[in-house]
C-alpha cells in the first residue's frame, strides 16, 4: 500500500493527525491530517487533508495559511520577517510579523516618495519588504474585518521614542473610500493634554490621495498640504511629508488642539494586531 510521506510543509503551523504513526512519518492511508496555528485555536485556513491509498493527499490544494501575524505569534512563529497568511478563505497575502503585529506602513529611507503616490498605488501597497513600506488599503481592510488594536512609533533620534496606541481600529471597503474607524480611547508615551485625541481626529474619515481628495476641509486640500491620510476637517497629521524636517505623525507630538509642534522624525512604524475573542 502506498504511503503519503510527510504532510505538506506550511510556515508557523502545526498538524495534528486522527491516526498514529508509523516509524515516525505519516504513510497511512487513511491518516486525516488537521493544521493550526495555535492550539485550541484553529485559525489556520484550509484542510484537513487525508491519506489517499493512491499516494496522495486529498484536498492539498484547499491549504492556504495562517490568519495573521497573531496566530503565527501564537503558534510559536516568533521571527520578525515576511510570511504567507490568508486572513479569510480567499485573500493569501505577504506581510511583515513582529511579535504578533502585522506592520502596516514602515518610513525609514528616503528611497519610497509617498507623498505623490496614486490611489491605485495606495489600494494595491507599495515600497520594498525590509524598507519603506505601505501594506495597502485593499490588504488594511481584508486584515481589519475584525477588531484590531494600531500602535503608532515615531523616532526623533538621540534616544527619542514616542509610541500611541488606539484598542479599537477598522478600514471599510473601496465603496466607502477605505473610511477608516479608530476607538477614542488610547495610551501614549508622552503626556498630553486632555484635549488631545490621538488618531481619532481620523474617525470615520475616508483616505485621500493626491489623485482623489476625500477630506472635508472647506478651505484647502489636506492631502495636497501633507500627503495621502484620512482626513476630516483638518489637516494636522503629516505622515507623507518630506524626510528630514518634516511633521510626520505630529498629532501624535501635538500639545494640545491649537499649536502644533514640528519634529524631524528620523523613522516611523505603524502596526496593528488582532484583538482576540
Amino acid at each position: 500500500m502506498a504511503g503519503c510521506g510527510f504532510p505538506p510543509r506550511i510556515n508557523g503551523a502545526h498538524v495534528r493527525t486522527t491516526v498514529a504513526e508509523d516509524g515516525g512519518d505519516y504513510t497511512r492511508a487513511g491518516t486525516v491530517v488537521i493544521y493550526y496555528c495555535n492550539q485550541g485555536n484553529l485559525d489556520f485556513i484550509g484542510g484537513p487533508i487525508t491519506c489517499l491509498t493512491s499516494g496522495h493527499w486529498a484536498n492539498s490544494d484547499t491549504l492556504r495559511g495562517c490568519s495573521d501575524c497573531r496566530s503565527l505569534y501564537d503558534a510559536g512563529q516568533v521571527d520578525v520577517g515576511a510570511f504567507n497568511v490568508t486572513p479569510n478563505s480567499v485573500n493569501r497575502m505577504e506581510v511583515r510579523c513582529k511579535n504578533g503585529w502585522t506592520i502596516i506602513h514602515r518610513r525609514r529611507y528616503e528611497g519610497v516618495d509617498f507623498r505623490m503616490q496614486s490611489w491605485e498605488s495606495y489600494k494595491n501597497g507599495f515600497g520594498a519588504r525590509y524598507d519603506d513600506y505601505w501594506i495597502g488599503l485593499e490588504n488594511l481592510h481584508i486584515l481589519t474585518q475584525t477588531d484590531n488594536e494600531i500602535l503608532f512609533t515615531l523616532d526623533l533620534g538621540n534616544n527619542q521614542i514616542y509610541t500611541l496606541q488606539h484598542n479599537k481600529f477598522r478600514v471599510y471597503n473601496e465603496s466607502t473610500n477605505y473610511t477608516m474607524t479608530v476607538s477614542k480611547d488610547f495610551t501614549c508615551s508622552r503626556n498630553m493634554t486632555q484635549s488631545f485625541l490621538g488618531f481619532y481626529e481620523s474617525n470615520n474619515a475616508a483616505f485621500s490621495t493626491i489623485d482623489k481628495d476625500n477630506d472635508r476641509a472647506s478651505f484647502k486640500s489636506c492631502v495636497s498640504y501633507n500627503g495621502p491620510w484620512w482626513y476630516n476637517k483638518r489637516c494636522w497629521t503629516k505622515i507623507r511629508g518630506m524626510n528630514g524636517f518634516f511633521e510626520e505623525m505630529a498629532i501624535v507630538l501635538t500639545d494640545n488642539n491649537i499649536n502644533i509642534k514640528l519634529f524631524p522624525v528620523m523613522r516611523a512604524e505603524i502596526r496593528i494586531r488582532r484583538i482576540k475573542d
